[in-house]
């Protein structure tokens, strides 16, 4: 799978990353798709900014991490539950399946 910005791979395929927070999920929650046969993609939502933080921790005294490694959440975010992580906004379902309507079928 070709990461996002590589060229398509053997199949034509390419991989675009989203974040969910545009279609409603309270945390940036990045996500990759691997696109292949897609005529269009539709129109992102406008950028949102997060109320809350997916991964990391707010302990500082990890060590041999740097702070990017250690995913360290900004103080002014909440963290995000178990609950919250898993959900999938509904806005952003319609949009996979108005991506999905898109795909050329393979015979």
């Amino acid at each position: 799978m070709p990461h996002p910005g590589e060229l398509p791979d053997a199949w034509g395929g390419i991989t675009i990353e989203i974040e969910q927070v545009r279609w409603g999920h309270v945390a940036r929650k990045r996500t990759w798709l691997y696109l292949v046969g897609v005529s269009s993609v539709p129109k992102d939502p406008p950028p949102r900014v997060p109320t809350h933080w997916i991964s990391g921790t707010r302990n500082l005294k990890r060590k041999n991490a740097s702070r990017r490694a250690r995913g360290v959440a900004p103080l002014h975010i909440k963290m995000a539950s178990a609950e919250q992580r898993r959900r999938t906004p509904v806005a952003f379902a319609q949009w996979l399946i108005a991506l999905a309507t898109t795909a050329a079928r393979s015979r």
